[in-house]
């Protein structure tokens, strides 16, 4: 690992509004898991809907983050809710899309038409009951292909005093790389519980904490923080001689220590991501 000199210096202070329920989590595999979780929806989608010869499905842009950006999908969207094992799940599917996938699953209109002489329906125009019972058939196997990737938590863990602000994450659905319309879905507190379980590798006991009646109040408290990465040691002649552009080596860390101020916070492990260290594995210091 080398340090590059720059100049003006670097501030590696970053000041966000974090959510409290999310400290310590591994929300930097969110993305990843996003990524997963749109292939197994490409896959749903191909089995049921793709008509000879086959086509090609694809979910792109399926990033887990506030329900509130990601559920933004067409007035007349078909709501399915499903339940993992006593989770649940909400699906939406854009109107359009549902009409379009009956469309290529029937050979009623060639792909090439379908996002732009497809013309859009009305926004209050309700879905056919032919959609409706896709939207249901494809939640169902959707939430399965959730479930799979989800680890066991038991029971006691569905049952949490406390509610967690939903997590969701939109797609946007192509046919042979022509966008036919979005695909969202919506995590309750449970399935949460479930899905950073599994990403930490397995049920914590931070995980099954109850968080009391101020939890809703620290979710909107920004955090002004900052990662103490390394310490680097050097004499005032050799800070002198350095210059824009000089390459100091240093040896890659194997933990990292998060800070507000200057109190210790969270302790974490360094990985390396895509050319990026980011800190995994947290916990919190006493």
């Amino acid at each position: 690992m080398a340090l590059r000199c720059v100049a003006p210096p670097f501030n590696a202070t970053s000041c966000v509004a974090v959510p409290s329920h999310l400290l310590g989590r591994p929300v930097h595999q969110l993305a990843p898991f996003g990524e997963d979780l749109a292939g197994d929806i490409a896959r749903v989608l191909a089995q049921r809907c793709a008509n000879l010869p086959a086509h090609t499905f694809d979910v792109a842009n399926m990033h887990l983050s506030d329900a509130s950006d990601a559920t933004d999908v067409a007035p007349n969207a078909v709501v399915v809710d499903t339940d993992l094992d006593g989770a649940q799940v909400r699906w939406r599917f854009d109107s359009d899309l549902l009409a379009r996938l009956i469309d290529v699953r029937y050979g009623t209109a060639p792909v090439s038409a379908l996002a732009a002489a497809a013309p859009p329906r009305r926004p209050d125009a309700p879905a056919s009951g032919t959609a409706r019972r896709l939207a249901q058939l494809l939640a169902e196997e959707c939430v399965q292909a959730l479930g799979r990737r989800l680890s066991y938590v038991p029971e006691r863990a569905t049952t949490l005093a406390y509610v967690l602000p939903p997590l969701g994450a939109k797609g946007t659905v192509s046919i042979d790389g022509a966008p036919v319309g979005a695909v969202s879905i919506e995590l309750d507190t449970a399935a949460q519980v479930r899905l950073f379980s599994s990403l930490s590798g397995g049920p914590r006991d931070a995980e099954l904490r109850q968080t009391g009646g101020h939890d809703h109040v620290g979710r909107r408290i920004a955090l002004c923080m900052r990662a103490h990465v390394l310490d680097l040691r050097l004499s005032i002649a050799e800070i002198l001689d350095l210059r824009p552009g000089q390459v100091v080596a240093t040896s890659n860390p194997n933990v990292a220590t998060v800070c507000i101020g200057e109190q210790a916070l969270l302790r974490g492990r360094v990985h390396e991501r895509a050319g990026k260290l980011c800190l995994t594995s947290l916990e919190f210091l006493e």
